[in-house]
C-alpha cells in the first residue's frame, strides 16, 4: 500500500440505505473494475447472506483474489462510520465443497489470508469447516484475516461485490445499483486537483459540493439539472472565493433528489 508524506488516506465512503430497506449498505468504493459494499445486516448462514447479495442483479458475496484487493477492503471497512462492522466477522464468498475451497465467482482460489497460529488462538485457520469469513471487529485479531466457520450458526455481516465497471474511463452504469454513484480519480491524495465522476440514475437536479471536516461548505462544484448517466467535474483545491484551502481531508458530496453519496479526498500541498 502506498504511503504519503501528508497522511494515510482513509478510503472513501458513504452510508445510506440501498437495495431496498433490508439493512444498512455502505458503499466501499471501487477496486480493479468492481464496486464493493458492506452489508451491516445480521445473517446466520452463508446461504442467507449470499441470497441477500444476489437479490440485486449481478451482485454476490465478495471473491478476494489478491493481497491488494484484501488490503483495499481492510482500509475501506476501517474507514466506515463507526470504524468497523457491527459484528465480529463478515461473510465472504468463500466456501468449501468436499474439502475444496472455491469462490462464489468461480475464480480460482490463488490467494488466501487465513489467520495464522498464535494470532488470537494457538491454532491456525482453516480448521475443517465449510464457509469463509473475514475478521472485522477488534477481537484481538487484525482486521482482514480470514477464518473458516460452519455455513450456519453465528450471525455475521457480509461483504458484497458488484458486476464489472470500468470506473473513470467508462460510461457504463452499475447494473442493479439504484442510487447515484461517485468516484474519485487515481490522483488521490492530490496536490493540484482531483477528478470526480458521478452517475445520476435518472434525470434531475444534481448538487456536487466539497465540505471540510467540520462540516463547513468549501465550494459548490455543480448545481444543475442534468441527464442520467455519468458526468465529470474537477476540484482544484480552492474554495468559493478562489482561494487555496489548507492541506487535509475533505468530503465531496453528491446530492440528488432522495439520496446522496460522499467520498473523502486528501489535499496535500
Amino acid at each position: 500500500m502506498k504511503r504519503f508524506l501528508c497522511a494515510a488516506l482513509p478510503v472513501v465512503l458513504s452510508a445510506f440505505l440501498l437495495f431496498g430497506a433490508e439493512a444498512s449498505i455502505v458503499d466501499l468504493g471501487t477496486f480493479g473494475g468492481h464496486q464493493y459494499f458492506y452489508d451491516n445486516g445480521s445473517y446466520g448462514s452463508f446461504l442467507g447472506a449470499r441470497q441477500a447479495a444476489q437479490a440485486s442483479p449481478g451482485f454476490d458475496l465478495v471473491s478476494i483474489t489478491s493481497a491488494e484487493e484484501n488490503q483495499f477492503l481492510v482500509t475501506a471497512i476501517g474507514s466506515m462510520p463507526g470504524g468497523e462492522g457491527n459484528l465480529r466477522c463478515a461473510w465472504i464468498g468463500l466456501f468449501s465443497t468436499a474439502g475444496t475451497w472455491q469462490w462464489a465467482s468461480d475464480e480460482p482460489v490463488s490467494y488466501t489470508n487465513w489467520r495464522p497460529a498464535g494470532v488470537g488462538a494457538p491454532f491456525s485457520e482453516p480448521t475443517g469447516e465449510d464457509a469463509g469469513v473475514m475478521y472485522i471487529n477488534d477481537v484481538g485479531i487484525p482486521l482482514g484475516l480470514w477464518a473458516d466457520t460452519w455455513s450456519s450458526g453465528e450471525p455475521f455481516n457480509a461483504i458484497r461485490e458488484g458486476p464489472p465497471v470500468s470506473g473513470l474511463d467508462s460510461q457504463d452504469e452499475v447494473q442493479g445499483y439504484p442510487g447515484p454513484s461517485l468516484t474519485v480519480g487515481s490522483e488521490n491524495p492530490f496536490t493540484q486537483g482531483v477528478e470526480l465522476r458521478y452517475r445520476l440514475p435518472v434525470a434531475g437536479h444534481a448538487r456536487l459540493t466539497v465540505y471540510d471536516v467540520q462540516g463547513r461548505l468549501v465550494v459548490t462544484l455543480v448545481s444543475a439539472i442534468q441527464t442520467p448517466g455519468w458526468h465529470t467535474a474537477r476540484w482544484d483545491g480552492r474554495n468559493s472565493r478562489e482561494r487555496r484551502v489548507l492541506s487535509g481531508p475533505y468530503f465531496v458530496r453528491l446530492e440528488v433528489p432522495g439520496s446522496e453519496v460522499a467520498r473523502k479526498v486528501m489535499l496535500c500541498r
